[in-house]
């Protein structure tokens, strides 16, 4: 690759998570290998490293979420679709409504990350500067029917850390606990469920599950039976399964808003399931 199809970033958040990504990768060149257990006492190294990668790590994560919320990774899977394709920042800004600005310096930091591979060529413009998603990340970040779809979680770090600075201060001193109630945090446990429930809860999980006295739990579920999901979340499970065993009528408990929120859209139309706050609702009334 030629040295002048390396674009120059200054400034941003997908600057910094660039220069992270450089740090971590030196300092990891320069730890010496060696046959000895490293004293803690003494190994200024990894205590280094073990900043340095938080940092690093979220840094990247926040440049993840971007691509996941705006729905940039979608978008480049799509237009990567075919064997060699290939896609510029304008050509990006186009097919997805946002300003060249943003996308140059966010694709830039996802080929330092390792997410995009920046192809060969010359010229610094950006239309000379071509990106690929490969298929293997195009699958984890953007194709949700794959059992190899990861990139759920990332939608909770930016509202998780944010709590380190305007919550947890004060939950440390006082000694509450706190709820998980933030829409992203929510949505992204949902999203994640999902995918674990095709690919594992359905096929495999129901199929060999049994009663204590050996009945079959399909054989139960087909031929009627009330079923309470507790700390159901978004409602995913009691949904699939509500549309599943169509003659058993699925009750599911939470005691977050936003997944009751969730819960009240994902449930609307599926007549045997029901969403129950808690907190109002006990167990023994469903």
């Amino acid at each position: 690759m030629q040295t002048s199809n390396i674009p120059l970033i200054v400034g941003s958040a997908a600057a910094g998570a660039a220069v992270c990504a450089l740090v971590m990768t030196l300092r990891a060149k320069e730890a010496a290998p060696s046959s000895h257990a490293p004293n803690s006492e003494t190994d200024f190294e990894s205590a280094h490293s073990v900043v340095w990668r938080s940092i690093g790590g979220a840094m990247q994560a926040s440049q993840l979420y971007l691509g996941d919320r705006l729905k940039l990774y979608s978008t480049l899977r799509a237009m990567c679709a075919d064997e060699g394709s290939s896609v510029t920042a304008p050509e990006l800004a186009r097919a997805s409504g946002l300003k060249v600005r943003w996308l140059r310096e966010w694709m830039a930091q996802q080929a330092a990350m390792g997410v995009l591979v920046l192809l060969p060529g010359d010229g610094d413009d950006d239309d000379d500067l071509r990106y690929r998603l490969p298929r293997a990340m195009a699958t984890v970040l953007a194709d949700e029917a794959s059992p190899e779809y990861d990139v759920a979680l990332v939608q909770m770090v930016p509202a998780l850390v944010s709590r380190a600075k305007t919550a947890l201060p004060g939950a440390f001193a006082t000694g509450l606990g706190l709820p998980y109630n933030d829409p992203d945090v929510s949505e992204a446990i949902d999203r994640a469920h999902r995918k674990h429930i095709h690919h594992c809860v359905l096929p495999r999980v129901l199929p060999a599950a049994q009663l204590p006295r050996g009945a079959s739990v399909h054989a139960a579920l087909a031929a009627g039976a009330r079923v309470a999901d507790l700390g159901c979340g978004g409602g995913s499970l009691v949904k699939v399964l509500a549309q599943a065993y169509p003659k058993s009528t699925f009750h599911g408990y939470e005691v977050s808003d936003q997944a009751l929120a969730c819960c009240a859209t994902s449930l609307a139309g599926v007549p045997n399931a029901q969403a129950h706050d808690a907190r109002n609702e006990p167990l023994g009334d469903a």
